[in-house]
């Protein structure tokens, strides 16, 4: 029983990282659900609590600032709400036609043409929010990556300390 739930925590824990690359992707709370089914298995005889207090406080803190960040980049270059829907639809659609690059460049126009053409903004004005989203939605994204990457490496160092 102990390692097959090894292996489905290691296994969420791989999901957890690849979905954090992916924008709007549960991705750390994929990971901590990995972490916490080892934990609780483990009662906390490997995987110390500090580090497992310390990753719940981190995984909380990523999912508010992910859902957060790009509307901090709009708010920030007083955009709309059109921005946003529109960065989140032209990253979709992007991602899914032309893979990373199509993410970033889609999140980017789809903010434009939701301020520009939905808002009515000038072109410069749309531009402003369209790189403000782009930015939120990238420091978004790489806290999230790099979060995701932690609970990985911490749970291998943990789990090859006990071997």
């Amino acid at each position: 029983m102990e390692i097959f739930v090894l292996i489905i925590a290691f296994i969420l824990i791989i999901l957890g990282v690849l979905l954090s690359f992916i924008p709007s992707m549960p991705g750390t709370i994929v990971a901590y659900l990995g972490i916490l089914l080892y934990v609780i298995f483990d009662k906390f005889e490997v995987f110390p609590l500090w580090l497992f207090v310390l990753i719940t406080l981190i995984t909380i803190f990523s999912t508010f600032i992910d859902n957060i960040a790009g509307a901090l980049g709009v708010k920030k270059f007083k955009g709309s709400k059109h921005a946003i829907i529109f960065s989140i639809i032209g990253g979709f659609l992007g991602m899914l036609f032309f893979n990373l690059i199509g993410l970033l460049l889609g999140t980017f126009l789809g903010a434009f043409i939701g301020e520009f053409f939905v808002a009515k903004n000038t072109k410069e004005q749309s531009f402003k929010v369209s790189l403000g989203t782009f930015l939120g939605f990238i420091g978004g994204l790489v806290m999230k990556i790099i979060i995701s990457l932690f609970m990985f490496f911490s749970f291998i160092v943990v789990t090859i300390k006990a071997l």
